[in-house]
């Protein structure tokens, strides 16, 4: 949908008209009435009542916006949000739409389970012939545990399972397909060491692997 042209209206800067609409990051650019000259990158959000159009237009591309894996599993998005009895299957699929939407191929996945040990956050294994198993620890689905947390250490070993990534750790093209996610979903999905105050995650060790 183009939105150039639209007119917008912003509780403190008056009217305004888009000049330019980046998807990747849900902002509009607007040039406003009173201040020709300089043109502001506003989050084009319609929700908390900073800007208001009448423009349908402007509604339908947010609405489909917000509908993208990309938004819906952003770290914005999904907030502190704590989901009771964690369906791990239902976060997959959400994860793999996600991929899918980026253009990221990833192989088989047969399955994703939880294990006990407390010595890493989460492992995906080779099965051979393309096809993986991803494991997740029993910590994540502990009700104070966020989604955010589930979904990135799922992430993060779904990406051993892309294409030019299997066997090879955390190589390059790991660490780029890692950066695509990261910028388009405000992720911190990383192969280095990452520590976290929450829960018994200092008891528990490095995230999302081992503790060394």
């Amino acid at each position: 949908m183009n939105l150039i042209g639209k007119k917008v209206r912003h509780s403190s800067y008056g009217q305004g008209t888009v000049t330019a609409f980046y998807p990747a990051n849900n902002t509009i650019r607007l040039v406003f009435e009173n201040q020709p000259e300089r043109p502001y990158d506003i989050l084009a959000d319609f929700d908390s009542g900073l800007l208001e159009s009448d423009e349908q237009a402007i509604h339908e591309t947010i609405a489909y916006i917000k509908s993208l894996p990309s938004y819906r599993l952003s770290s914005k998005a999904l907030g502190e949000r704590k989901t009771k009895d964690k369906d791990l299957s239902a976060f997959l699929t959400d994860c793999q739409q996600l991929l899918e939407e980026l253009g990221i191929k990833i192989g088989v996945i047969e399955s994703v389970g939880v294990e006990n040990r407390l010595d890493r956050w989460g492992v995906c294994k080779s099965l051979g012939n393309g096809r993986f198993r991803i494991l997740i620890s029993q910590i994540l689905l502990q009700d104070e545990a966020p989604d955010w947390m589930v979904y990135q250490t799922l992430l993060h070993e779904l990406l051993h399972a892309a294409e030019a990534c299997c066997g090879h750790g955390h190589n390059k093209k790991w660490k780029q397909l890692a950066a695509i996610i990261n910028r388009k979903c405000g992720y911190d999905i990383s192969a280095k060491d990452r520590w976290f105050d929450y829960l018994l995650l200092d008891a528990v060790g490095s995230w999302p692997h081992f503790k060394r």
